[in-house]
């Protein structure tokens, strides 16, 4: 009788080792559907950008936007609180998943590309009549596609902000 006990015993542990193999190739055959359905496209900030307000070093980057300028430009907006006790610049700013280029056009320097300084203690509005951001694109964008920015600081150094096409 102990014999058949070891038997049913390993015949248990079989199974069992049986239905989580199964259990994981049914799970990576779903991850594998669900990789195949996703939409085809270029990677978007929904799935790497941050948030739309980011902040570092006593800055604050607020309402970040694109606008399409047409399938290969769009323009992007923001307001940069600089809540620090010393001024700081934005010198660069870049969006490599969709664009090879990008440049600052503060508003005093319209035609110009250049750098937007940040007095302490101030804000600073990127909008459609004070200044843009001006972006060459890799193709087109849509309508409610999430952008991910890097803002380039004299100070703070590097950061990251989500924009959303509009």
């Amino acid at each position: 009788m102990p014999h058949a006990d070891r038997r049913s015993g390993l015949r248990a542990g079989q199974v069992a080792g049986i239905l989580l193999i199964v259990a994981g190739l049914a799970g990576l055959w779903q991850g594998t559907r669900a990789a195949t359905a996703a939409p085809a496209g270029p990677l978007t900030a929904a799935r790497t950008a941050p948030a739309a307000t980011a902040s570092r070093a006593g800055l604050t980057v607020t309402g970040a936007y694109l606008s399409a300028t047409g399938p290969e430009g769009a323009l992007a907006y923001f307001a940069v609180t600089n809540r620090g006790s010393r001024p700081d610049v934005l010198i660069a700013v870049s969006a490599d998943e969709v664009a090879h280029e990008v440049s600052l056009y503060p508003a005093a320097a319209e035609g110009q590309t250049g750098t937007l300084t940040l007095p302490p203690g101030s804000t600073v509005v990127l909008a459609p009549d004070t200044g843009h951001v001006r972006l060459a694109l890799h193709g087109p964008l849509t309508l409610g596609q999430h952008v991910a920015l890097s803002l380039w600081f004299q100070r703070a150094g590097d950061l990251p902000v989500g924009a959303i096409v509009r």
